[in-house]
């Protein structure tokens, strides 16, 4: 991985010196494709030069790709600028002399981080086993569902049709019982033919301007009036259940 890579550099960078104040090493970011590659370049340069090198490698990787990658870079410094600092310093004192390596806690939080931020090939492949294996065991799970799901759908089409059957079933029953089946049918015929007058009453009505506007108040008083004589008392809806029952035995022909 490049984080692995850039850890190794700035460690070479940090800890190694050249003679007569010139760096073989400097840091090169290449884009291949989506990934960021960084890789060692043989040019001669001073530490200024290295040091911004490393600089813009720092606000490139911070500035365009994610923030795991430069968390790897910094070795645990907490910003851009103190790892600047920082490193100047350090390239500049290696310049003069050959600086004493990094400390123990420096390195275990790269390690820490290049860990954290590359997974091995035995981890992926265990997660992929896991995912597999739980997989296997849902697939059993997965199926009853779906029996379940298409038996209790058969049952509810089933409970459908019997429920049509048993309306029907008591629809014949009573039309067989009616007596005067006749005047059912011309009552039937009569009601279509109100409905349909009163529908060519009120689109007439409703061109002329002021009667819409009355008949709304009249039937506005008149369900306030029923509400008021039928619905709100429960002696008045008993009352009513009653004159229903007691008009459909006279329609029905059995009073």
């Amino acid at each position: 991985m490049h984080e692995d890579r850039l850890i190794e550099l700035v460690e070479q960078l940090t800890s190694a010196g050249q003679p007569e104040g010139k760096w073989l090493t400097q840091l090169e970011l290449v884009e291949q494709g989506e990934r960021l590659v960084v890789q060692e370049t043989q040019q001669a340069g001073t530490c200024g030069e290295a040091c911004r090198t490393v600089e813009r490698a720092a606000e490139q990787i911070m500035g365009e790709h994610d923030t795991d990658v430069a968390e790897a870079l910094f070795v645990g410094k907490k910003s851009r600028a103190q790892f600047s600092n920082w490193l100047c310093y350090e390239l500049s004192s290696a310049c003069k002399h050959k600086p004493p390596p990094l400390p123990k806690a420096r390195m275990q939080t790269a390690i820490a981080c290049s860990a954290r931020l590359a997974p091995t090939a035995a981890r992926v492949q265990q997660r992929k086993s896991l995912n597999g294996a739980r997989l296997v065991q849902q697939q059993p799970a997965i199926r009853a569902q779906r029996r379940f799901v298409v038996k209790a759908e058969s049952t509810s089409t089933e409970g459908s049709q019997v429920d049509v059957e048993a309306l029907v079933k008591d629809v014949q029953e009573k039309w067989d019982k009616v007596e005067n089946k006749t005047s059912v049918i011309v009552y039937g015929a009569g009601g279509i033919v109100v409905l349909w007058l009163a529908a060519t009453i009120v689109g007439a009505l409703n061109n002329i301007p002021l009667l819409p506007k009355i008949f709304e108040l009249v039937g506005l008083g008149y369900s306030a009036w029923f509400t008021y004589r039928y619905l709100l008392f429960k002696s008045s809806r008993e009352e009513l259940v009653e004159d229903i029952e007691s008009l459909k035995k006279k329609i029905s022909g059995e009073q």
